[in-house]
């Protein structure tokens, strides 16, 4: 089993910690020194989760442009070349069209409050 060893101070560091953890107290530094780093810790919260949801929101923009992209191509090209059947067509308009859909209606009861 290893010893810890611990590095004692000499009393006169020690009672210069002491004064200044004293005067902090006097004049309040310390409770400020916690409100302001406990309000960075917070904020530091705030723009990772702001972060998050603009990295979402863009995914999103991303996969819903790529599927507009693919149903246009399909509609575009000679009936002899389209590569998508039925099913996946009508799942790539309910997506596209419920996305719009929702997006319209929100900006309605936006706009309404």
């Amino acid at each position: 089993m290893s010893k810890i060893r611990i590095k004692a101070e000499s009393s006169s560091e020690e009672n210069d910690k002491a004064k200044r953890e004293q005067a902090s107290f006097a004049d309040e530094s310390l409770e400020k020194e916690a409100r302001r780093t406990r309000h960075e810790r917070r904020e530091s919260v705030r723009k990772h989760a702001h972060v998050g949801v603009i990295v979402v929101i863009w995914m999103g923009i991303i996969i819903l442009a790529a599927m507009l992209f693919t149903w246009s191509w399909h509609l575009l090209l000679p009936e002899s070349s389209h590569y998508l059947n039925t099913d996946q067509i009508q799942d790539v308009k309910s997506v596209l069209f419920s996305a719009a859909l929702t997006a319209f209606i929100s900006e309605y009861v936006r706009k309404a409050l």
